[in-house]
């Protein structure tokens, strides 16, 4: 309404002012969808760089590689909540919706696979020494979703440059 009456009283006639009203109302539709991509980018992002940061402390303060590949895996809410931002701005904007889509479900399932695989073979529990094919299966398990998670942050990036360009 206020680009409206913006419009009315420089002058514009009344298609005119509704033709800027519209356009203001798609670039603050934009300007959300650019806000919630970025977020999400930033939240499926951060529990890798806090592993990546925690592993290069550690590695020095002990002289030796040191190294939690189970951070991202125990900040999988921020994920998820990182990944559902990005799959609305992708269905917002068009770009990307069925890659993010598809990485997000193979993050969740390999995740659940992962902690389903661990209960069963008892490694979760402590009953199964951490050796063999029960803990080579949990671990790839692992890395499905590690690369689930990758994928989607990139695919964030993509999407958020994207947005950038258009807007």
């Amino acid at each position: 309404m206020a680009g409206a009456l913006y419009a009315w009283n420089c002058g514009f006639g009344a298609q005119e002012a509704m033709v800027l009203n519209g356009n203001l109302l798609k670039n603050k539709k934009e300007q959300k969808t650019r806000i919630v991509a970025f977020a999400g980018m930033a939240l499926m992002g951060a529990p890798i760089l806090f592993t990546l940061l925690t592993a290069v402390i550690g590695s020095i303060a002990s002289c030796s590689l040191r190294m939690d590949y189970l951070i991202p895996a125990e900040l999988f809410p921020m994920e998820l909540a990182g990944a559902l931002l990005l799959l609305w701005a992708a269905s917002r904007s068009g770009f990307g919706k069925r890659p993010i889509g598809l990485s997000l479900a193979i993050m969740v399932s390999s995740l659940i696979a992962c902690q389903g695989a661990a209960v069963i073979t008892g490694l979760a529990s402590g009953e199964t020494e951490a050796s063999g094919w029960p803990f080579t299966l949990v671990i790839a398990l692992l890395m499905c979703y590690l690369a689930a998670v990758i994928t989607l942050c990139g695919l964030g990036i993509q999407l958020v440059r994207k947005l950038i360009r258009k807007g």
